[in-house]
């Protein structure tokens, strides 16, 4: 197939004679180069520039624009090529002449302006709406829509497409539509917005609508142009002709290169296909299946959707790398935008499920991640409490034993010291589960609320320590040593060390 278009281009470029006068003509949407005459190039721009007209008018945007720019070559005599629209770096090249298909071109062009001017919608709207504008028909500056396609190409897809743009009531509200769904809107809600009723209601009218088998053309809209004033003509250079066409040979010998290395997969492969398709997407998919390093691998998915975002299995893989990094939050965003971008209802629903499936995840982290600080600090307090524990023992059997202190005199405790110390009367317990707000009214009049973690690793002294219950006290005087660390949701100031109930 390649080969074939190779030796097609290459007849083209030899068939180049310096007696043909080429023109150039320009219109907002299309550049076009022509060997048939300055009006058959005008002719060719206006079809061109109302079939872009039409279609934008449907998907509510009317200045569809194509990514590389296209250029257009109108020949006088037949030719055959396998595609009549061929992908390049710098432009898209569109090839026209007496042979030309026109169903095939239009599909083409649909599909080419549908996918460089909207993010995914579900597949069957996408199909429908190629297939209706591949029979529009322009005469004059008026484009006809609704055509009917062969027998055996209507199917509901068609059906739906042609039954809302043939009828001027809901001509106009399609454009509402395909707006809600390419915001990620819901089918159902989507046509009840657009239609006052809800896509069950509109699939029985499609289904009878194509049962009964009457199916009428119509005028849409257009775009007031003149196609004997407008797009005046220069004329180019033969050569110059045969030099864009030698060039678009050239693309599609680095498009076979391209092709072959995303066949071989490897990262220098892919790293060259870039560097030969520097806006296209997948090579960068591909090399991120590869990266380890997820932070980098987040990066490439990032850079590939940037150049593509109708591909839904890109945001899952950028969702499963945020997720493995445990960013939740963007988790959950890409898990909506591949929602967005699934193509049919089957994938939507997976993409659906990850996102519920990702909220799950980020609460059972957040709670380990509870649990292993929890954990964390106790075993810390509970080593330092062994050390001291251990090292008091050891001073008593000294002091059992007749030993003599060392005149120096050491601290019996290295661990952290309590830097707070509150001295007032108590007021309140507040009993949280296994934790405990301390309220204590200081000496100087100012509450101070405290926080018991852990009650059993609480030092108390004082012969009331028994009746710390919940609720309001009896005012008693107390004295607490704590660590200052506040505690936003408890509103504490710090965590008790020591408890003191002076006699």
């Amino acid at each position: 197939m390649l080969f074939r278009a190779l030796l097609i281009c290459g007849i083209l470029i030899s068939t180049i004679q310096a007696q043909d006068r080429w023109v150039h003509l320009r219109s907002d949407g299309f550049e076009l180069f022509t060997n048939a005459g300055a009006k058959a190039g005008r002719i060719e721009l206006v079809r061109l520039e109302q079939f872009r007209f039409a279609l934008g008018k449907i998907l509510g945007k009317p200045e569809l624009t194509i990514n590389p720019p296209a250029q257009v070559f109108l020949f006088k005599t037949a030719y055959s090529a396998i595609d009549p629209i061929q992908m390049g770096r710098e432009h898209v090249s569109l090839f026209l002449s007496p042979s030309t298909r026109p169903a095939l071109f239009q599909a083409r062009l649909a599909k080419l302006l549908i996918e460089s001017n909207s993010d995914r919608m579900p597949a069957e709207l996408e199909r429908g709406l190629i297939a209706l504008f591949s029979t529009a028909e322009v005469t004059g500056i008026r484009l006809t829509l609704g055509k009917p396609v062969p027998a055996g190409e209507r199917d509901k897809a068609w059906a739906r497409m042609h039954l809302l743009a043939v009828d001027p009531e809901t001509f106009g509200k399609l454009r509402v539509l395909f707006y809600n769904l390419s915001k990620g809107a819901d089918e159902d809600p989507a046509y009840r917005n657009a239609f006052g009723k809800g896509k069950a209601e509109i699939d029985g009218q499609v289904d009878r609508y194509l049962a009964a088998g009457n199916f009428p053309a119509v005028e849409a809209p257009s775009r007031p142009m003149s196609v004997d004033r407008d797009f005046p003509e220069k004329p180019v250079a033969s050569e110059d002709i045969a030099q864009k066409l030698a060039a678009i040979k050239r693309e599609r010998e680095l498009l076979a290169e391209y092709e072959a290395l995303l066949k071989k997969g490897d990262t220098a492969s892919l790293e060259r296909a870039i560097e030969i398709g520097p806006k296209q997407a997948e090579p960068r998919f591909l090399l991120a299946q590869r990266e380890s390093d997820l932070r980098k691998r987040v990066e490439l998915l990032k850079a590939a959707l940037e150049l593509d975002r109708r591909k839904a299995s890109y945001w899952q893989a950028l969702a499963e790398a945020h997720t493995a990094l445990h960013d939740y939050v963007e988790a959950g965003k890409a898990w909506r935008s591949a929602e967005q971008a699934a193509a049919s209802p089957e994938e939507r629903s997976r993409m659906q499920a990850g996102r519920l499936d990702v909220e799950r995840q980020r609460l059972d982290f957040e709670e380990a991640q509870k649990k292993r600080i929890a954990e964390e600090n106790e075993r810390e307090l509970r080593k330092l409490k062994d050390a001291e524990i251990a090292h008091l023992r050891t001073l008593e059997a000294r002091v059992n034993q007749g030993g003599t202190p060392s005149a120096k005199v050491e601290a019996w405790w290295t661990g952290p010291q309590a830097g707070g110390k509150s001295v007032g009367m108590l007021q309140q317990v507040d009993c949280l589960g296994k934790q405990a707000r301390l309220i204590i009214r200081g000496e100087d009049g100012k509450i101070v609320r405290l926080v018991v973690r852990d009650a059993s690793q609480i030092a108390m002294v004082g012969a009331n320590q028994q009746s710390l219950g919940c609720g309001r006290q009896k005012p008693r005087k107390i004295s607490v040593e704590y660590f200052p660390k506040n505690d936003t949701r408890l509103g504490t100031a710090g965590d008790v060390a020591t408890i003191e109930f002076p006699e």
